[in-house]
């Protein structure tokens, strides 16, 4: 036999003994929707655990690690363009190992590769894409990328890998620093109202003056920082102040980051007049936004704002509420027909076959005006044009945009079909039962106070296991790992909750939830978000950044503060005061994003010189 057979057999060898130890995909019936989505796709994604690590050595493979989530529009299209696509997949099966990572089932986990994407590309957000090597560090990360580009970069990456693996090792390992102990900082009424002072100018010299918001561009909500100011403006009133905050709470609650038709509030605006939506709906924007409005009406004497909370609760009752009583997490931002929005947007012709004349002509003047439609798939109805919002409108006007809007919302519910996100979350559940407590403690209405109960009995009986919290539970089985935010969450709910119920054994289940949480996730060398595995390690933060969702270390010192001051718990209080004086001066640089952590300081140290 020649040389040259004999070198092609045993290169055929080789190559059917590697196909035979090929990844097979893992993710079909997974429990997560979102991971669930993936099974049929012909990268083999596997679930994420410590094995792939092990694995990763074995092999001398980089790890994929690729993030998304349900109702993520981005993660979608990757999906369709590249985890389809059989090259990519072929490339990405031989020479990677793939995991898919539900990022509202491993909060931990992605907050450490938000923050190595944010460190190294200027920018994050989802689909988030990185590599890690065998020992456990983010070498390389990407958000979404055509699939030319993808296939480009995977093929690039692994020859690099090949040529210089000890080189690459040695480069993500620079990145992981050792813990050490915080610098300390003491508080007093001073410095505290010093910094509130700071921060508000801060915050408003970085505020859109015509459309409210923050920044000219993509428009977030930015509920941490709206909880601040209207803190900072119930401490002392500024027209300024006020101004900004009732632009901001008109626009959002008037244009396209409210569904109208339905209730609840958009993730965000991708233009900064709040009229072109991502059309995801969350349960963790809803219940933050419930909670604004609400301080807001009767901060800015706006009850109006209690409508707007109102309505925002009634569509969480109505649409994310599943028969034990608590809530999913989202809904996608693609129709059944795969049309981003469509569930929501409507065209002209359908609107005079659904709505009497008189209905149609106040429709049009109040939500669609004569302009052209501002989507490919129709209009989202929104307040336009001369129209006044409902305040201005008169008696009969808003019987009949009130007829209309029945008339769309019982049609949208009976021929048209949003894919949902069911997963219960812990984190995301506590603040519902934040907002529904709070509200039923405003109104007399018993549908509030009976959603409140539900939520609580949902957390104590199916997720509190005496002394840990589960992240989320399908049927019997347990999904995700708990963090730190999914104990300060409940815990915050289980605080608003005692204040309506006032039942000695939901205080003593908070302080159950806040003794856990501090055991778990705090250390003087600061917080950590979860369970410090070798990927999520990068060192713990004195302060933890706010991001859609307000800090979970200083919503929990805000809990324990309160729970301290009311059980009159000494050792707790002191715990709370030194833990906020960890990594002080860091807040002078970055204010901004750590409005939480000034309001917890505020709340503690208003009565201190």
């Amino acid at each position: 036999m020649s040389k040259f057979l004999l070198s092609l057999l045993m290169l055929l060898s080789v190559n059917q003994a590697s196909a035979t130890s090929l990844l097979q995909n893992q993710l079909t019936d997974n429990p997560s929707p979102y991971l669930a989505l993936h099974g049929s796709d012909p990268v083999a994604w596997q679930q994420w655990s410590e094995e792939i690590l092990e694995r990763a050595k074995a092999e001398n493979k980089l790890i994929f690690l690729s993030i998304g989530y349900f109702s993520c529009h981005w993660c979608h299209v990757m999906q369709r363009e590249s985890y389809k696509d059989a090259e990519v997949a072929q490339w990405l099966n031989r020479h990677f190992i793939p995991v898919k990572i539900d990022r509202e089932l491993e909060e931990a986990l992605d907050a450490r590769m938000i923050d190595f994407v944010e460190k190294t590309r200027g920018r994050a957000g989802w689909p988030l894409n990185v590599f890690v090597t065998p020992e456990g560090y983010p070498l390389y990360a990407v958000l979404y990328m055509p699939r030319n580009e993808f296939l480009k970069l995977i093929t690039e990456l692994q020859a690099l890998w090949q040529k210089d693996t000890t080189g690459m090792m040695a480069l993500a390992r620079e990145e992981i620093s050792e813990e050490k102990p915080l610098p300390s900082h003491q508080w007093n009424m001073d410095n505290a109202e010093q910094l509130t002072e700071s921060l508000t100018y801060t915050a408003l010299e970085s505020a859109d003056p015509l459309h409210g918001g923050f920044g000219e561009q993509t428009k977030f909500p930015s509920t941490p920082q709206l909880d601040f100011l209207l803190d900072s403006y119930h401490r002392q009133a500024s027209a300024q102040l006020k101004t900004f905050l009732l632009t901001t709470l008109d626009q959002m609650a008037t244009q396209g980051l409210r569904d109208h038709i339905g209730g609840g509030f958009f993730r965000y605006s991708t233009t900064p007049d709040w009229q072109t939506p991502h059309f995801e709906k969350m349960l963790y924007d809803n219940a933050q936004l419930a909670r604004v409005y609400l301080r807001a009406a009767e901060l800015l004497s706006r009850p109006d704002y209690s409508d707007v909370a109102l309505d925002t609760l009634n569509f969480m009752q109505r649409e994310l509420m599943v028969a034990n009583g608590a809530m999913v997490s989202s809904l996608s931002a693609i129709d059944d027909k795969n049309i981003e929005g469509g569930y929501y947007l409507w065209t002209r012709e359908v609107l005079k076959d659904l709505l009497t004349n008189a209905e149609y002509n106040i429709v049009n003047s109040a939500w669609l005006s004569n302009s052209p439609a501002h989507f490919d798939a129709g209009y989202l109805p929104m307040w336009r044009g001369e129209m006044s919002p409902p305040a201005g409108l008169s008696a009969e006007e808003r019987k009949l945009l009130e007829s209309a809007r029945q008339k769309m919302l019982t049609k949208r519910q009976k021929v048209r079909r949003l894919p949902v996100d069911n997963k219960l979350l812990a984190g995301w559940n506590g603040l519902a039962l934040s907002a529904f407590s709070q509200a039923a403690e405003i109104f007399d209405e018993p549908g509030l106070t009976k959603t409140a109960d539900s939520i609580a009995r949902y957390i104590s009986q199916s997720l509190w296991q005496g002394d840990h919290l589960i992240r989320a539970r399908k049927a019997d089985q347990v999904m995700g790992q708990a963090s730190l935010s999914d104990y300060a969450f409940v815990a915050e709910g289980l605080w608003d909750y005692f204040q309506l119920s006032e039942n000695k054994q939901h205080l003593a289940l908070l302080q159950s939830v806040i003794n856990a949480a501090w055991k778990k996730f705090y250390s003087t060398a600061g917080w950590s978000l979860g369970s410090m595995s070798a990927v999520e390690s990068a060192g713990r933060q004195g302060i933890i950044a706010d991001g859609p969702q307000a800090s979970a270390s200083s919503v929990l010192l805000a809990v324990s503060y309160k729970v301290a001051k009311q059980t009159g718990d000494k050792d707790l209080e002191q715990k709370v005061k030194t833990a906020l004086g960890y990594d002080a001066l860091s807040l002078s640089g970055d204010a901004f994003w750590n409005a939480s952590q000034v309001r917890v300081i505020n709340d503690v140290f208003s009565n201190e010189r």
